[in-house]
């Protein structure tokens, strides 16, 4: 028999409570992403699983958001390696200058408030740039600020789309 359920916590309350022909049958019932084989033979044993090698990578390593998917009503998971990514685009453009760059350039950038500043190549569309980060990186989210930098000066700001 092999049974997987998903659910909250359950205190010790909860999980004393109610009809139960055996032990496994409340852990399939009260603890998260559980899963009970029995042999079913006299004497047989019982494992119980949480998650682990049986889960859907077949690993017990995490998995993370790398994307949503609306048209597709989907979510797109992988494992931290692959949380990185290496290019974004940001609308809404502003250089301080006043004036869109008419060539791709060289700077820093942050894409969030604590990030660290990384080394990335600008191409300018319009209101729109296509940015290259020259290593991946983790936290690339739609939405939040990107802030370009020449040394200490801010040439420009949009928002990751």
């Amino acid at each position: 028999m092999e049974t997987w359920i998903s659910s909250s916590t359950s205190s010790s309350q909860a999980f004393n409570r109610g009809r139960v022909v055996g032990p496994e049958q409340r852990v399939q019932a009260t603890v998260a992403g559980s899963q009970i084989e029995d042999n079913h033979e006299p004497g047989g044993s019982i494992s119980v699983r949480i998650r682990g090698a049986t889960s859907v990578t077949a690993s017990s390593e995490p998995l993370y958001v790398i994307e949503l998917n609306a048209p597709d009503n989907a979510i797109v998971v992988g494992t931290a390696s692959e949380l990185g990514r290496r290019e974004c685009t940001a609308q809404a453009m502003h250089y301080i200058s006043g004036e869109t760059p008419n060539a791709p350039f060289r700077a820093t950038a942050k894409i969030r408030y604590k990030a660290r500043e990384a080394a990335v190549t600008v191409w300018p569309e319009g209101a729109l740039a296509r940015v290259e980060f020259d290593e991946p990186q983790r936290d690339v989210t739609p939405g939040q600020g990107l802030v370009l930098f020449d040394g200490e000066v801010v040439v420009g700001q949009g928002i990751i789309v």
